[in-house]
């Protein structure tokens, strides 16, 4: 319960009814005021506070102010459930609520189970879902501890549901895929008249979870060589589709922090699903850092052909300064003799070369965007750039590596 309140919302929540008033009249002083504020908490978060401090300073007044029992009592008297215990039945009574039973564990562990969004099952989110439906069900929620431990027994069913359902949908084959992935030995039978390896194998998982390396055509083929690698496993498009993105990350991670030998050592089950989880997911990622990489290297080619096309222009391309001024003498010189020839009118206004240099900058300017694309596209003629080309084009011709709308 929040500890901050504002006049208007203490009006609205904690004012006592006529009715209510009435109540508290078979109270004594010492309890008039702790169940008072039992009852309008109650009302208010559809459970008791578990301790006192839960009810803010501010509250106590404002109840106290209205039962003409001092706030300090309510501090005063023995705070328990046990001690609370008929005040709290006859509140679950007025509100029409009842205690949550032994028999309601199993329905709404089940109920929970759907509903687990998290890897932590003391997330306070569930939690807050967990209170909302036992309301909604006039039914008052079990002790903090005991609501925990439901908590977490109905996130080990949703894990178990989870780790059977993606396993099951596992073909024999991708099974086996995922079982080599994590393979570090030689098989005895490829061993066979040869010396065995020092060492074990890198697996290759390995290769699978690094990431992309520097913006370059060696790093997308590479890049390439791994989504063709995941998709050999031939892992469902939809395998967790229906799972929320925490639970699936978290089973990613789990699988990328543990060695193949302890990958090996799971239930298949759980193995097939933490190596699914990993795989689904970098599929997905290395498909857009492919996408990212060829913008980046279109944008590299097409920065480096105008900074070429630059330097080039700039050799015979001399900016003229003061373009207007010479404008206007131009025009000067023209409208105070029309019928005049050029060299002994315009001439000794704007010399003959600075009119030059004005014609070679113009014509510069309008081949500036020309020379760039052609700059481009000899540079991906050259310097593997025309593998560049052929991955781009093959690239945007297939669905599944175009940039998805924005939702």
């Amino acid at each position: 319960m929040k500890q901050d309140w504002y006049p208007d919302e203490l009006t609205q929540h904690w004012t006592l009814s006529a009715e209510e008033r009435e109540l508290l009249d078979s109270k004594t002083s010492a309890t008039r005021l702790s169940f008072a504020l039992l009852l309008k908490a109650f009302q208010f978060d559809g459970r008791f506070p578990d301790r006192r401090e839960d009810i803010a300073g501010r509250i106590v007044t404002y109840v106290a102010s209205q039962t003409g029992v001092p706030p300090a009592a309510y501090s005063e008297g023995e705070w328990s459930e046990r001690t609370q215990r008929y005040q709290r039945a006859q509140i679950r009574q007025r509100c029409g609520f009842r205690a949550f039973r032994a028999e309601d564990e199993s329905a709404f562990v089940a109920w929970l189970r759907e509903r687990v969004r998290s890897p932590n099952p003391e997330a306070e989110a569930l939690k807050i879902t967990a209170y909302e439906h036992l309301r909604s069900r006039s039914i008052e929620p079990p002790a903090p501890e005991r609501l925990g431990r439901l908590l977490r027994m109905a996130f080990v069913q949703r894990e178990q549901q989870l780790v059977a359902e993606a396993a099951a949908h596992l073909p024999p084959a991708t099974r086996a895929a995922l079982d080599a992935l994590v393979e570090t030995q030689v098989s005895e039978s490829s061993a066979d008249g040869e010396q065995l390896p020092l060492f074990s194998i890198r697996s290759e998982l390995a290769a699978v979870k690094e990431g992309a390396g520097a913006v370059s055509v060696e790093t997308v083929l590479d890049e390439i060589a791994k989504l063709k690698q995941l998709r050999a496993l031939g892992l469902p498009e939809a395998l967790f589709s229906d799972v929320p993105g925490k639970l699936v990350t978290h089973y990613r991670q789990r699988a990328t922090g543990e060695k193949p030998r302890e990958l090996r050592r799971h239930s298949p089950q759980l193995r097939y699903t933490l190596l699914a989880a990993l795989c689904w997911q970098r599929q997905r990622e290395i498909t857009d850092n492919l996408v990212e990489l060829l913008i980046r290297i279109a944008h590299h080619v097409g920065i480096r052909a105008e900074e070429k096309v630059d330097v080039e222009l700039t050799k015979y391309a001399k900016k003229i300064i003061g373009k207007a001024k010479l404008l206007y003498k131009l025009a000067k010189a023209a409208m105070g003799q029309p019928d005049g020839v050029v060299k002994e009118v315009i001439y000794p206004v704007v010399g003959e070369k600075t009119l030059e240099d004005l014609i070679c900058e113009a014509e510069a300017a309008e081949k500036h965007e020309h020379q760039v694309k052609s700059v481009t596209r000899r540079a991906s003629e050259g310097r593997g750039s025309s593998r560049l080309a052929a991955l781009l084009l093959r690239l945007w011709l297939r669905p599944e590596f175009r940039i998805p709308a924005a939702e």
